[in-house]
């Protein structure tokens, strides 16, 4: 009996190693093969601190910088449906986690773009609207995000620019199917971008005609928008359209003028599931889904971190 046992410890050994071989070879290959694929990438990024939940079955959606005060917030969904979160990131690796919560109910939703503005925090939920609450509750471990506004779009995420509120819709027909459609010089989008003033998020004072699959976006002082797109593992980027690319057509929605994207000034290709991005100076801050536990695969290229990238390296890519 103790010879039957030995052996098959010894078989069950040789099948982990052999397990942690493969784990090691995929690792090895899908690092190697990644930094050739995406080489302008990762000579353009910075780390810049810790991509919070990896491990924990978050999924990270929304992300957005506090100036003043260094640290990172993110948001996102949970792989079971529980509580929806948010995150803090101070000084790179201090981490808090908060549940999110709204009537006094865990909130589950799908938390697609978040940002800060003036002291308040705005959360873009998908197919359901904004929703606003002051930062003061991150003195707690439980946020009430309130009430949501309606807005005219399926509000997959949002950027401010602390006078303007930017909340737009992803769009991946036929499973994202957005009904928004515009058709300008030839070219055809069926997603919007709606701008509103933070004192009123009811009226849009201008509506953009984007191209699908954008997960989030930066618009800086000058008027010139960088968005990050994604789908699957078929590609992501971060596509940037200068003023010149952003035309104003005679097309209204809502009685707001309606400006029309058509093709980037320049784009940069990703590593794989690129989400929400924030502005902070003359910097991107971004972050991918990739090394959640719902999709891992970015576990095999350590991605594990919220990037910076320069803005005018990204505008002036050739």
């Amino acid at each position: 009996m103790k010879i039957i046992i030995q052996k098959i410890i010894g078989i069950v050994l040789k099948v982990i190693g052999v397990i942690a071989a493969i784990l090691v070879l995929m690792t090895v290959v899908f690092s190697i093969v990644a930094h050739v694929k995406y080489s302008k990438f990762y000579s353009l990024r910075t780390k810049e601190a810790k991509n919070p939940g990896m491990w924990d079955d978050y999924v990270p959606q929304g992300i957005t910088y506090i100036d003043g005060q260094d640290y990172y917030v993110t948001c996102g969904y949970m792989k079971d449906h529980s509580a929806s979160r948010i995150y803090t990131v101070k000084d790179k690796n201090k981490i808090k986690r908060y549940r999110l919560i709204s009537g006094a109910k865990d909130f589950c939703g799908h938390t697609g773009g978040l940002q800060y503005s003036n002291g308040m925090f705005y959360l873009a939920s998908e197919g359901e609207g904004v929703y606003k609450f002051s930062a003061d509750q991150l003195e707690n471990n439980v946020i009430e995000i309130g009430t949501v506004t309606k807005v005219n779009n399926n509000s997959s995420f949002c950027f401010s620019d602390d006078k303007f509120l930017y909340v737009g819709e992803y769009a991946h027909s036929p499973k994202y199917k957005c009904n928004h459609t515009f058709t300008f010089n030839g070219k055809t989008n069926t997603a919007i971008m709606s701008k509103y003033d933070l004192s009123d998020l009811t009226k849009p004072v201008a509506v953009y005609s984007i191209p699908d699959e954008v997960q989030g976006v930066g618009v800086t002082c000058d008027g010139d928008m960088i968005f990050s797109r994604s789908w699957a593992l078929s590609f992501s980027s971060y596509d940037t359209y200068k003023q010149e690319d952003i035309v104003k057509t005679d097309f209204t929605m809502d009685n707001a003028p309606v400006y029309f994207l058509s093709e980037p000034s320049s784009s940069l290709q990703t590593i794989l599931f690129s989400e929400d991005v924030d502005l902070a100076g003359d910097k991107l801050i971004s972050m991918t889904e990739a090394g959640a536990n719902m999709y891992y695969i970015g576990k095999f290229i350590f991605d594990f971190d919220i990037y910076s990238f320069n803005i005018n390296e990204l505008k002036n890519l050739k």
